[in-house]
């Protein structure tokens, strides 16, 4: 990690914040606070996973099933012992499919293989940061959103990380 490449993180990881907060101001509220720091430590896990499983050279294909079924498993027992099951109707089930393989599964195992392609995994990884932008863009023009005043700073934030660690 150089100076440049930390610059670049902090620039485009403090728009993804400025924009999941929708901004500073008096409506900043615990829950934003709770959401947010809930994102980061997210975001920090799937980063630490995506260094180390490039650093081993494990099969991605491999290792992205063995994360699905432990995550699973683990939602299974979380689901049983502390929420009360209703059985999914069949628009329901159409829908959780549709989030787990194409949202999910399709998106993460995409990531991974780009991760296993390329050189420099900070400067790919760096692009991640669009993501948040494109979803703002795609629910503005597709649902009618409306735009936060946050979108645009963030964007000027993101961009800038991505072009200094370009």
């Amino acid at each position: 990690m150089t100076r440049r490449k930390i610059l670049a993180v902090g620039l485009s990881f403090g728009g993804v914040v400025l924009v999941m907060a929708g901004g500073i101001d008096e409506n900043f509220s615990t829950e934003k606070i709770f959401g947010a720091l809930s994102c980061i430590i997210a975001a920090a896990c799937y980063g630490l996973f995506s260094v180390l499983n490039k650093k081993r050279r494990l099969n991605q294909k491999f290792a992205m099933m063995i994360i699905w079924a432990t995550t699973a498993a683990c939602a299974f027992v979380a689901g049983y012992f502390f929420e009360q099951w209703l059985f999914p109707n069949a628009r329901q089930i159409v829908g959780l499919l549709w989030l787990g393989v194409m949202i999910n599964a399709v998106a993460y195992l995409t990531w991974a293989l780009a991760l296993e392609k390329t050189s420099d995994t900070a400067r790919t990884a760096n692009l991640a940061y669009l993501v948040p932008i494109l979803a703002i863009f795609i629910s503005t023009f597709a649902f009618g959103e409306e735009l936060s005043p946050a979108v645009i700073p963030a964007l000027i934030l993101i961009l800038g990380g991505i072009l200094i660690n370009k």
